[in-house]
This record gives structure tokens, C-alpha cells and sequence, in this order.
């Protein structure tokens, strides 16, 4: 049966990675994945800036 739209599986799923990902969370790891998440963000969105809008914005 499907529990306000969402089925028990999938439920099942993002319990098991909450749990494997519980002490990565509470040591500070997640921390640290979250700010190499946002240099990399950083990186891919100067490349894009650099490389890409300057080609579109010569006549």
C-alpha cells in the first residue's frame, strides 16, 4: 500500500542510507563534503562564465 504517495520501499531506502550516513553527519565529514561540494559549484560555474558567455556575447 502507498502511504501519502510514497511507497514503502523507497522509504525503506533513504532509512538505511540516513542510518549508514548518521556519523558522517554528527563528526563533521558532512562538513567538510559540503564545502568541496561548493568549491567544485564555484569551479564549474567560472568555467561556464568564462567559457561560454563571452562566445555568445561577441556579434
Amino acid at each position: 500500500m502507498v502511504k501519502h504517495g510514497v511507497r514503502q520501499s523507497l522509504v525503506n531506502i533513504w532509512k538505511r542510507k540516513a542510518l549508514e550516513s548518521m556519523s558522517e553527519i554528527f563528526s563533521g565529514k558532512a562538513e567538510a563534503k559540503a564545502s568541496e561540494t561548493e568549491k567544485l559549484h564555484a569551479k564549474i560555474g567560472s568555467s561556464w562564465r568564462d567559457g561560454f558567455l563571452p562566445k555568445v556575447s561577441r556579434p
